[in-house]
C-alpha cells in the first residue's frame, strides 16, 4: 500500500522508476549492489550471506506464486 500511495502522489507511469538517486536519475548499478548487500546483511543469518541462491530462490517463488 505505500508504495501505491507513492506512485500516485509522484504521479509515475508504467515506465517510471520507483527508486531513483535524490536528483531523479536511475540509481546505478554500484549504489544498488550496496544497497542489496545491506539489505541481506540486515534480515539474512550469516550462513545466508554466504549463499548467493538465498535471495535468488526466494524471488523464484515469488514469481511461480504469482502464476498460481
Amino acid at each position: 500500500m505505500i508504495l501505491k500511495k507513492e506512485i500516485i502522489r509522484r504521479v509515475l507511469g508504467p515506465e517510471d522508476a520507483i527508486f531513483v538517486l535524490d536528483d531523479g536519475r536511475p540509481l546505478t548499478a554500484e549504489v544498488y549492489r550496496k544497497v542489496w548487500r545491506q539489505a541481506r546483511a540486515a534480515v539474512l543469518q550469516a550462513r545466508e550471506l554466504d549463499s548467493r541462491s538465498v535471495g535468488m530462490y526466494r524471488l523464484s517463488v515469488t514469481r511461480a506464486s504469482r502464476r498460481g
